[in-house]
């Protein structure tokens, strides 16, 4: 996944020209961004509980206030209509200030791909005292 180098249809038919680059459930090109966003029913029922399941086990070595902040900010850049672009800042302490600064810069969507600013590991130790 952080390579980009899932078996989309976009990517399938680069190599297998018979192969559609057509999303079999909404008719879009599918893209790796595209399996995070499609809107389509039951790719998006798909995709919630594969979240659920991974929220789940993140939340065994991730304090639920990180959790909580970066998963807030994810769900606006994969397209969650009901998130909001931004940190939550009336409620972020100063730590949560510069992971959200330093994750900016990286990027949000990285954030899926596995990169991630430093600065989230160190609030998280910290929390986990």
């Amino acid at each position: 996944m952080i390579h980009r180098w899932l078996p989309v249809n976009a990517r399938k038919h680069k190599f297998q020209t018979d192969e559609t680059e057509i999303c079999q459930g909404c008719g879009m090109e599918e893209t790796q961004s595209h399996i995070f966003k499609c809107g389509e029913k039951d790719s998006a029922k798909t995709r919630t509980k594969a979240w659920g399941v991974l929220k789940k086990e993140l939340g065994k070595t991730v304090h639920p206030l990180v959790l909580r902040h970066m998963w807030y900010d994810l769900s606006g850049v994969l397209g969650d209509e009901k998130a909001k672009s931004g940190p939550i800042y009336d409620e972020v302490e100063e730590g949560f200030r510069e992971c959200f600064r330093e994750q900016t810069q990286i990027g949000w969507e990285h954030l899926v791909y596995g990169r991630a600013s430093m600065k989230w590991t160190e609030v998280n130790k910290n929390l986990m005292k």
